[in-house]
This record gives C-alpha cells, structure tokens and sequence, in this order.
C-alpha cells in the first residue's frame, strides 16, 4: 500500500509539474494565435467538438471567420451549409472529457463559452498531459516485466526528455502524436499482458478492438502499427485463429467498426459517401524517390539532427538482431518501413513540425530496445558513457525544442543558418 501510495503522488506531481510547463509555454498567447493550442492543425483535430456540442454543424454559427483566425486547420463552407476538415475524429474523441469539463466551467464562470476561449485552450493542454501519463505509465508496466526499476526509469526519462515527445506533450499540445503514443503504448501494454486480460473471449475482443479502433482513427498511418504487433505478439493472434474463438473476432471487429462509424459518418456528411480519402492531392508522390536524407539530415526537421538519441535506440535495435531476439528483427522492418513511407510523402517534413513528427509515436516501441542496450552494459565504465551520452542528448532536445518557433522559416531545406540560429541563441 504504501509503494502504491509512493507510487501516485509522483504520477501527481509529475503531472501538475508537466501541465505547469505546458501552460507557461502557451501563457503568453491569447485564442487565434499561431502559437496557441488551437490552431492550424491543431484546431483541425480540435473542431469537431465544438462542432458537435455547440454549434451542432451549423458553420454560420461559428464565431465570424473562426476558420481564418485560427489558421485554416478546417473551413466553414457556408454556401455548403458544412465545417470542413481533413483531419480524423480520433483526437476529438480523446479530448472529449477534458472539453466537457471546460465548457461545463466556462458556463458556471461567467466566461464565453464558444469553444476557443481560455478553458478551452487549457483543456487541450490538460488532456495532452494526462495522455503522456498514461502512455508513460503502460511503458513503465511493460519495461517493469523484464528490467529494473533504474533501467525503467532511465529508459522513460530518455523518452520523454531526450525526444520529440517533450516537444509534442508540452508545446504542440493539440496535436495527434502525444494521443497515438499513448494509445501505442495501452496496446502493447494489453498484448503484453494478454494472459492477465479477464478469461471471456468477448472481453479480450472489446479490449482489444476498442484501443486498436482509436489508433487508427488517430492517424491512418498508425495501420503500419497495428501490422507490426501482429508479428511482433504472433502466438496470440495465432492461437486465437487456431482456436477457432469466433466471439473474440466478432467482439474485436464489431467494437472496431462502432468506434469508426462516426468517422464514417461525418464523411458521408462531408462527401455522400462513407469512405472518403479526405486529404485531396496530398499522398505518396516519392515512392521512386524517397527523401532519406532529409528526412534524417536535413535542417528542415530532420530527425537525427534533432533528436541524435534515436541513434543510440537504433543501436539497442540492432543489439536485439545480433542477439537473435524476433522483437529486434520485426523493430528494425517497422523502421525500415516507416522510414520509407515518411520519406515517400509528397512533403517529407509534414509541414510544420519539430525533429519530424512521425517517429514521436514510435518511441513506445523503441523504448524495449533501449532498455535492452542498458541491460546488455554490465561494466559500470559504459553504462555511465551512456547515461551520460543520454544526458547530453536529452539536454540538447529540450533546448531546441525551447528554441523551435512552431515551423520552419529557412530558405529551402537545407539552410543551416537557420538550424544555427536556433542552435546558438537563447531558447525563446
């Protein structure tokens, strides 16, 4: 009891710690400016809540030019009578409670309750935290399973503060990644624990299909994810075909298929049809040509020039394939593919973003690597050589991520002034 008590006033205070730092970073910045919490893309993800619980999809009852102020994330389309945005549900859906809970304050205090004002702001911030919890804490569970408690924190620390999670669970608040690393991290924890999961197979399939519905309604791309725990936990998925256990298929489908409905829902609202690619011209134009050296090297968000510690993951990844471990193995394809995918998108650094936003959900994979290079140093000489290489790493991500203004403003991508700009002066 009192290891658990221990336990939750430090989950506690990292989280007040954590929300703090998110409010600092946005206190500055009132509604519909480009550093708030609502806007541009994220005010994409964001709008169907208002949509939905003010304004029931009428857009002329949007504030004036709501679309405009908060940078284009979706489009009142007002000759259409539609509120109009690429973007899919899955984030709405996370933030849910925490935008219910500051409408409910925004009525009881008097202030406007229009869905882009004060509370609202902060309720996205409240939300990207508690989701970075629950995503460190599903890691912690997993981690705990085979390393030590130092190892687990470690490994933790590393990927909260040595990557773009901090960026994105702190500063970039309204964005998807935080949310999907979450998820990522709940599905493996469950796949993890498959033999603690109550015994009823249409339990298992709800579990199961619920979290793996959410993943992909957060971004479509997280199906390469969803591909990879199939290799990653083959005998699960293969006993339960074997097995011929029909109520957790159905129960898994089903609850997958209710929880995208409304996706598809507002799609036929959208277009007349209930499949609708949303996202127009933009797709996989460098298939031929990938950009992988930008998407790694490049002073417009490439990774590794950013966040130099997914090097030292990488090497954890490999140290699995030497040592024969399948989980090395299938972690290396999902990068290689991922690396590929990314690099093939007609925009290579996703607009704007901070060490390229695609790898940030990505860490909840590669933290059991990272912890098995830890577990593998046994001479106390290396292991603080490491602690002391993540240190340095995680020192020098939290200080670009301070100093990255929300987007690039270089002259191409490769323009290394920029990059020193930010590298050289004080974090803004």
């Amino acid at each position: 009891m009192k290891k658990k008590t221990i336990y939750f006033a430090f989950l506690a205070l990292f989280f007040l710690a954590v929300v703090f730092l998110a409010f600092n970073r946005h206190s500055k910045y009132g509604p519909y400016h480009y550093r708030s919490e609502i806007f541009a893309d994220r005010a994409g993800y964001y709008i169907y809540l208002p949509a939905l619980f003010i304004y029931h999809f009428q857009p002329e009852k949007l504030p004036k030019d709501a679309d405009r102020k908060t940078g284009n994330g979706f489009r009142l389309d007002l000759a259409n009578n539609k509120i109009i945005t690429k973007y899919p549900y899955g984030v709405a859906l996370l933030q849910t409670p925490f935008f219910l809970m500051a409408h409910i304050l925004s009525i009881l205090t008097g202030q406007k309750a229009d869905g882009f004002t004060f509370l609202y702001q902060k309720s996205v911030d409240v939300a990207s935290v508690f989701f970075l919890i629950l995503g460190l804490f599903a890691l912690f569970r997993i981690l705990r399973k085979q390393y030590s408690l130092k190892i687990s924190f470690i490994t933790l620390g590393t990927v909260f503060l040595g990557t773009n999670l901090f960026y994105y669970s702190i500063m970039d608040t309204g964005m998807s990644h935080v949310y999907s690393f979450s998820m990522f991290s709940l599905y493996l924890l469950f796949l993890s624990d498959w033999e603690k999961i109550p015994g009823q197979q249409i339990k298992q399939g709800i579990l199961l299909g619920l979290v793996a519905a959410v993943i992909l309604i957060l971004r479509p791309i997280n199906l390469l994810f969803i591909l990879f725990t199939f290799f990653l936990y083959p005998d699960i998925f293969r006993e339960k075909l074997r097995s011929r256990k029909i109520w957790f298929i159905v129960a898994f489908f089903l609850t997958g298929f209710v929880v995208i409905l409304p996706q598809m829902i507002y799609w036929h609202y959208l277009s007349g049809s209930f499949i609708h690619y949303s996202y127009g011209n933009e797709t996989f134009t460098h298939l031929a040509d990938p950009q992988l050296a930008a998407l790694f090297f490049a002073p417009n968000n490439g990774h590794l020039l950013y966040n130099p510690v997914f090097l030292v993951f990488v090497t954890g990844v490999v140290l699995m394939i030497f040592d024969k471990k399948r989980e090395g193995l299938v972690t290396g394809l999902l990068l290689l593919v991922l690396s590929y995918l990314i690099s093939a998108w007609w925009m290579y650094y996703f607009g704007c973003g901070f060490a390229n936003r695609n790898f940030t959900e990505y860490y909840a994979v590669l933290a059991l690597p990272l912890a098995y290079l830890i577990n593998k140093l046994k001479r106390k000489s290396l292991q603080s050589a490491l602690y002391f290489l993540l240190l340095v790493f995680s020192i020098y991500n939290i200080k670009m991520a301070l100093s990255f203004d929300g987007c690039w403003y270089g002259t191409g991508n490769w323009d290394w002034n920029m990059y020193l700009h930010w590298l050289l002066n004080p974090p803004s």
